[in-house]
């Protein structure tokens, strides 16, 4: 019998809860209503007419090609043909080929940063493809 009241206090529970979540959208419910209606009361009523508007079409944005006029642009162009000839007549990698020309001395920046000069995105495609031509680093447009 114990458990038959343990299920029937439960489930009263339960209910109370549901009771009292009822009652708060109840209550803002009303609140919401009497503004409405306040509002209403105090404007003119105007006619509306609808309108039909055409959807507008977002356009694609198109690439902005960077034209690059710093110095180290320069800089890094004249460095990819050196390297682009050193692995195209050694066939090494292009980092063992900037790894070189740093022995050298010919290069005042690290490693990481030719590096990452010496990418498409950096160069240009044509640049890019124009230094290292006959090699497996050349990119496709």
């Amino acid at each position: 019998m114990s458990k038959q009241l343990e299920i029937v206090d439960t489930e009263i529970k339960s209910i109370e809860d549901l009771l009292k979540v009822h009652s708060f959208h109840l209550y803002a419910l009303r609140e919401m209503r009497d503004k409405m209606q306040k509002e209403m009361a105090s404007a003119i009523p105007v006619e509306i007419e609808a309108k039909v508007v055409k959807p507008k079409v977002a356009a694609k944005k198109k690439s902005k090609k960077v034209v690059r006029t710093h110095g180290l642009y320069a800089e890094a162009a004249k460095y990819a043909r050196k390297i682009g000839a050193i692995v195209r007549i050694d066939k090494v990698k292009k980092v063992d080929a900037i790894r070189r020309v740093i022995a050298d001395g010919e290069l005042p920046i690290t490693e990481q940063s030719m590096s990452a000069m010496m990418n498409p995105s950096y160069l240009g495609l044509d640049l890019y493809n124009r230094a290292f031509r006959g090699t497996k680093y050349v990119k496709q447009a």
